[in-house]
C-alpha cells in the first residue's frame, strides 16, 4: 500500500505538505519555472523515493526518475538537490538496499551493509553477516549450519564454553593473536578444562592454531606445541624476545605464565604463584604478608584471573593484580621479571591490620580504595586499570608505580584499549546489559560514552555478546575495531 509519509526524526515529507511550499512560491508570481524535487512516500513501511518536475501548486503524480530501492532523498522539498541517499557508503553494493535509518545525518557505514538495526540483524534479514554467530550454528534458519566464515578450526565446535578472550593484533601478518578456552575431554588432572592461542587472519578471517589444544575436523582433541599444558588461557601477548607470553588460570587465584614458540608451538613454564618454589627454588615469590595464622597455608598472594588482569612491558616485566581473597594485602598490582626469578610489589595501597604490609603504601598518589583491578593494559611506560567497585580507571607509571585517577563510571569493564591512532585515549570496553564503550582522555581525565544506543537504534553493539571477549584496533585502518562476538566469532 503506497501512501505519503511525514515521520518525524526521518523528516520525510509528503506531497500534500509540499504542495503548501508551491502555494507560497506561486504568490511570489505566475511565472515560477518548473523545478525538479526528491519526495517521499511509505510502501510496505518503507521509504520509497522518486524525483518529480512541479511548478507552482502542482500535485506530484507521475516522477521523472526512482531512487534504487531502500534509498531516501538526500534532502526533501529542496530543489537544489535531487540525490538519492543510503547509509551504505558504497551505492554499488548489493546490500545497500537495506540502510538503517534513524536520522539523514547518520554516519555511513564502509562496509557492503548495515548491521545497525534489528530489521538487518534479525532471523529472518538476508543479510546473514549482520547475524549474531551463534545464529549460524542453529537450526532456526535452515541451511544456516554450514554457513561459515574463514577456514581453519571453528571455536564453536570446540565444545562447552568455547570462548576467545584477550589477546592483541599483531600488526606485521595482520593477524589477531588471541587465548581461548573450551570444556571437552577427560584429561585425568585437568578434567575438561582447555586452552589454546589461535591467530585469526583480520583480511580473510582465515584460522590457525597457534598452541594448544583444539578439536580437529574428525571430532578429536589434538594438541600443538609440547610442553605445559593450558588449563584456562586468558590472555596472551607479545614479548620483546618474539616469543608470546600467555596468562593461564589454574585455580583458587593460582595462574601460570606460559612462553609460546610462535613456529612450533612449544610451552615453557615461566612463572607460576601456585607452589613456584616447589616448581623452581629460584622462581620469584611474592607473599601476600597476611599475619593471620589460619591464613597460612599458602604463601603467595593470590592473582585476580579474570577480566585479563595480565600485561606486559617492553623489557618483558610481567604485571598482575592483587586478589585479597582474605589475607588483607590491599588493592593494586605487583610484577614480575621476564626470566620468572623477581617478584615485587609495583603499586598497592590499603593493606590490613592482620597484614604486614599495613600503613606501607608502594607508589605515591591517591589510594586504589577497595576492591580488585582488572583489565590491565601498557602502553609505553604507562599501565592502565579499573577498579571493579569504584569504578575508577587508574594509570600507574612503569618508573615507580604513581598512580592518577583519571575517569570514574567506568562500568562493566572487562578491557582497557589504548587507541593506537591517538596517543591520548584508551576505550574502556566491557558489557552490562549491552556492550559499554567509553573513551578516555588521558591529559583530560574525562571520559565520554563512545556509542549512544538511542540515538544509533542500539544497533549491532546490543545485539549479541560483545565486550565480554577481546576487542582490538586495527593499526592500519582507524575506523575498523574488532570484537570477538558471542565469544567464538571475530
Amino acid at each position: 500500500m503506497r501512501h505519503p509519509l511525514r515521520l518525524s526524526g526521518l523528516a520525510l515529507f509528503a506531497p500534500a505538505l509540499f504542495a503548501i511550499a508551491l502555494s507560497a512560491c506561486e504568490a511570489a508570481g505566475d511565472d515560477v519555472d518548473r523545478k525538479s524535487y526528491c519526495l517521499e512516500t511509505l510502501v510496505d513501511n518503507r521509504p520509497v523515493a522518486a524525483v518529480y518536475e512541479l511548478g507552482p501548486g502542482e500535485e506530484p503524480s507521475k516522477p521523472t526518475s526512482s531512487c534504487p530501492t531502500g534509498f531516501i532523498c538526500a534532502s526533501p522539498n529542496d530543489p537544489d538537490n535531487t540525490q538519492c541517499m543510503t547509509t551504505v557508503a558504497n551505492k554499488d553494493s548489493p546490500w545497500a538496499k537495506y540502510p538503517c535509518w534513524v536520522n539523514r545525518d547518520r554516519p555511513k557505514t564502509a562496509f557492503e551493509m548495515d548491521c545497525r538495526c534489528q530489521s538487518n540483524y534479525s532471523v529472518s534479514s538476508p543479510l546473514r553477516m549482520c547475524l549474531r554467530p551463534y545464529r549460524l550454528y542453529t537450526d532456526d534458519i535452515d541451511d544456516l549450519n554450514a554457513e561459515k566464515y574463514g577456514k581453519g578450526p571453528h571455536v564453536y565446535a570446540f565444545g562447552e564454553s568455547a570462548e576467545l578472550r584477550g589477546g592483541f593484533f599483531d600488526a606485521k601478518s595482520r593477524e589477531i593473536v588471541v587465548a581461548g578456552r573450551f570444556r571437552n575431554g577427560d584429561d585425568p588432572i585437568r578434567g575438561n578444562r582447555n586452552g589454546f592461542v589461535m591467530a585469526i587472519s583480520a583480511d580473510t578471517g582465515d584460522r590457525r592454531i597457534v598452541s594448544g589444544a583444539y578439536v580437529d575436523e574428525s571430532q578429536v582433541i589434538v594438541s600443538r606445541g609440547d610442553g605445559p599444558a593450558f588449563w584456562d588461557a586468558w590472555k596472551v601477548l607479545p614479548g620483546p624476545d618474539g616469543q608470546l607470553y600467555a596468562l593461564d588460570y589454574l585455580n583458587k587465584g593460582n595462574v601460570q605464565v606460559l612462553r609460546i614458540d610462535p613456529t612450533t608451538g612449544d610451552r615453557t613454564l615461566v612463572w607460576t604463584n601456585e607452589e613456584p618454589q616447589k616448581v623452581d627454588p629460584q622462581m620469584g615469590v611474592c607473599k601476600h604478608g597476611s599475619t593471620d595464622p589460619s591464613e597460612q597455608q599458602r604463601l603467595t598472594v593470590p592473582v585476580n584471573g579474570g577480566n585479563p588482569s595480565f600485561a606486559l612491558d617492553a623489557d618483558g616485566w610481567m604485571y598482575f593484580a592483587i586478589d585479597q581473597a582474605g589475607y588483607e594485602t590491599g588493592v593494586g598490582l605487583f610484577r614480575v621479571s621476564a626470566d620468572g626469578k623477581t617478584c615485587e610489589y609495583f603499586s598497592r595501597t590499603g593493606a590490613g591490620q592482620q597484614n604486614e604490609f599495613y600503613q606501607k603504601d608502594v607508589g605515591a598518589g591517591p589510594s586504589f580504595g577497595q576492591g580488585t583491578l582488572s583489565a590491565l593494559t601498557v602502553r609505553g611506560s604507562t599501565l592502565f586499570a579499573v577498579n571493579s567497585i569504584n569504578n575508577n580507571l587508574y594509570s600507574v607509571e612503569l618508573t615507580n608505580g604513581q598512580r592518577k585517577a583519571l575517569a570514574g563510571n567506568i562500568q562493566g569493564i572487562v578491557y582497557t584499549v589504548p587507541n593506537p591512532h591517538n596517543d591520548d585515549e584508551v576505550w574502556t570496553v566491557g558489557r552490562d546489559t549491552a556492550t559499554i564503550l567509553q573513551s578516555v582522555l588521558v591529559s583530560k581525565s574525562g571520559v565520554a560514552p563512545l556509542y549512544d544506543y538511542d540515538t544509533w537504534n542500539r544497533g549491532p553493539l546490543a545485539a549479541g555478546n560483545l565486550g565480554s571477549g577481546g576487542v582490538w584496533f586495527d593499526p592500519d585502518k582507524p575506523d575498523v575495531v574488532y570484537f570477538a562476538h558471542d565469544n567464538w566469532a571475530i
